[in-house]
């Protein structure tokens, strides 16, 4: 699978599977939708996107279920591998790592 998707390399090889998923269920739900922008902040996925469905559609909740379930995801995900994570601090720097990564990043 290539991960140099519509969101670049904003995410970590670890998120790309959960983002992709999230980008191909969302384009199912609503073919014109957009990403706005897709990045990791304060260890954290955060997918913004625009929708050509009425924001007070029943589909538009959908999306934006998808989204928080994807955002929650990455939450217990490690950004640079995949397996299961948690957020960790690092000096002021947050990334959610597993145990292997948590231990080169110090």
């Amino acid at each position: 699978m290539n991960y140099e998707e519509p969101w670049g390399d904003e995410v970590g090889v670890g998120w790309a599977p959960i983002v992709m998923k999230c980008h191909r269920l969302l384009q199912h739900l609503d073919s014109g939708y957009r990403i706005l922008q897709i990045k990791e902040k304060f260890g954290r996925l955060r997918y913004y996107f625009d929708s050509t469905v009425p924001y007070d559609s029943i589909t538009y909740d959908i999306m934006h279920y998808v989204v928080n379930e994807a955002e929650a995801h990455c939450a217990r995900t490690c950004e640079l591998c995949g397996v299961e994570g948690t957020l960790r601090n690092n000096s002021g720097w947050y990334k959610t790592l597993c145990d292997d990564h948590a231990k080169e990043q110090r």
